[in-house]
């Protein structure tokens, strides 16, 4: 940010210029979980007129000189301006329900059996939980990690209990919910199905994994793409995959997505991994949100859908449409960035997709 400063003295009525003094906000963003306060402070000066471009969104709670106590009051984006002489800072003020996100909202165990998922809170690490039947499973905390911190589940009885992990303070704005099914089968007979995922913004992203097809479809037959691999097959058909897209989207007028470069990247890796490993957790068993932190990629809206066995982008994205959670993702408004990846493999179901999706960031 070029700031232009100025620094004026009055003595005996006259207007005298002072020496350059450096004006500057403490902040330029922040984000909040709703009930949430920050301060923000202008250095170099000592009067500072406070304002909020939409005070139902962030409110200036309180004001003294040159701070300011800001508000979180429901979700959405505005502006904090701090006026000092003819110079105007901004701070944008991101409000979002909860900060609190987990690699796991649903974890299905068989008596027995444990779960270790990953908190990641982004905020304050005064948090709770409440656990609704804890016949049905005991939690244990471990030790924090930066902003993560892990809770193992312990299955004790089948039936089912729901878990709330939230900021002590702010409880009904950060909640977070871990839904926990218990079975009396043994562990070797469950299958883990992952039906959501939530992430750092506090809001559900729906993605539901897709069943492998059995590889009979048609098509034309591609090669294997990497981020460092890139022939005119595949091209054009990740650039149809987007194309799609939008043409679904623009049906039920949303906007059209951008397809980013970063975002295909973290695609072609995890195209890649699903070879390995067909699922939303990765090979080395974290979220598969983590290819998106690793990129530098945090605190936006993300979605990732998978699907193996189909051979074209036409084929990949009648699957997709045809999974209420694959379309949901497709079709979010919250969403406003691709990216697509796609790996042939000799083994397996053969093809491999993926699409990954973030708002602005």
């Amino acid at each position: 940010m070029c700031v232009i400063t100025a620094a004026l003295m009055v003595a005996a009525l006259c207007a005298v210029p002072a020496s350059a003094a450096s004006v500057k906000l403490n902040k330029t963003s922040v984000n909040l979980p709703i009930g949430y306060t920050t301060t923000l402070k202008v250095s170099g000066a000592d009067s500072v007129k406070w304002s909020s471009k939409d005070s139902s969104i962030a409110k200036i709670k309180s004001s003294d000189g040159n701070t300011a106590k800001i508000s979180g009051l429901k979700s959405g984006s505005t502006y904090i301006y701090a006026k000092v002489g003819n110079t105007t800072l901004k701070c944008k003020v991101t409000v979002k329900k909860s900060f609190i996100s987990a690699s796991s909202s649903n974890v299905s165990l068989a008596k027995g059996g444990s779960q270790t998922i990953t908190l990641t809170v982004k905020g304050s690490k005064d948090i709770a939980l409440s656990n609704s039947d804890k016949n049905v499973c005991t939690t244990k905390w471990g030790k924090w990690d930066g902003d993560k911190i892990k809770l193992t589940i312990n299955a004790k009885n089948p039936g089912t209990s729901q878990i709330k992990i939230y900021t002590k303070k702010y409880s009904k704005s950060t909640a977070k919910t871990i839904n926990v099914n218990v079975s009396g089968n043994n562990s070797a007979d469950i299958e883990e199905e992952e039906e959501a995922i939530i992430f750092s913004n506090g809001e559900y992203v729906f993605i539901i994994e897709f069943e492998p097809s059995d590889g009979q479809n048609t098509g034309t037959a591609l090669e294997p793409i990497t981020a460092k691999e890139d022939t005119s097959a595949n091209s054009s058909e990740i650039e149809k995959v987007v194309e799609l897209v939008n043409k679904e989207r623009e049906a039920v007028g949303a906007s059209a997505l951008k397809s980013d470069p970063k975002l295909n990247n973290i695609a072609a890796l995890r195209a890649k991994e699903i070879v390995e490993s067909f699922s939303h957790t990765r090979p080395d068993g974290s979220s598969c949100f983590t290819a998106f932190e690793s990129a530098g990629i945090t605190n936006v809206y993300m979605g990732e859908n998978i699907a193996a066995g189909q051979r074209n982008a036409s084929e990949v994205m009648d699957s997709w449409m045809n999974s209420a959670g694959h379309k949901a993702n497709i079709l979010s408004r919250d969403f406003t960035r691709i990216g697509v990846g796609f790996c042939k493999s000799n083994s397996g179901y053969g093809y491999y997709w993926v699409q990954v999706f973030t708002s602005e960031f």
